[in-house]
């Protein structure tokens, strides 16, 4: 997940990006702090990253992003409880006004993995015997690449 921290009244944007990314480890550290339980599962702070917004209906503006590994929970409390922990920090190191600490919508470095085994036999029915799903899997293949998924085949003179 991606908690986002929102600094405002800037007078040098890089400057503020490169004191915060200095402080990459020590803004992690903290981080971590806030959730114990999520560190000992393997979670928690990944990595600090900046955003330099120089034009914004409230001005120029620096976002700081918490990338953080919330392991198999929603994350948002545990995302925004650190965000909040490290705004002051953040005030310090870049000497602007944070004004928003929330967790983004954005989750594309979430991922999340399925697997099932579903045994041919429970998908034939009496109504259904000999339907595509229940023959396609009766032969030694490999689900999905067995089931056609081009357009349906028409026969000649239909």
């Amino acid at each position: 997940m991606i908690g986002q921290i929102q600094v405002l009244d800037l007078q040098d944007l890089q400057g503020a990006a490169d004191a915060v990314l200095a402080q990459k480890d020590r803004l992690i550290a903290l981080a971590n702090r806030v959730d114990p339980v999520v560190v000992s599962l393997h979670g928690g702070a990944r990595d600090v990253e900046v955003r330099v917004i120089e034009d914004s209906l409230v001005g120029p503006m620096l976002v700081v992003h918490l990338v953080y590994d919330c392991r198999d929970a929603m994350g948002a409390n545990m995302v925004n409880t650190a965000c909040e922990a490290l705004a002051p920090l953040v005030e310090e190191l870049t000497g602007g006004r944070v004004n928003l600490r929330i967790l983004s919508n954005l989750a594309d470095r979430r991922l999340a993995r399925a697997s099932c085994v579903v045994p041919a036999e429970a998908l034939a029915t009496p109504e259904y015997p000999g339907s595509l799903v229940a023959s396609a899997l009766w032969k030694p293949m490999r689900w999905p690449q067995s089931i056609p998924t081009g357009p349906p085949h028409t026969t000649k003179g239909s």
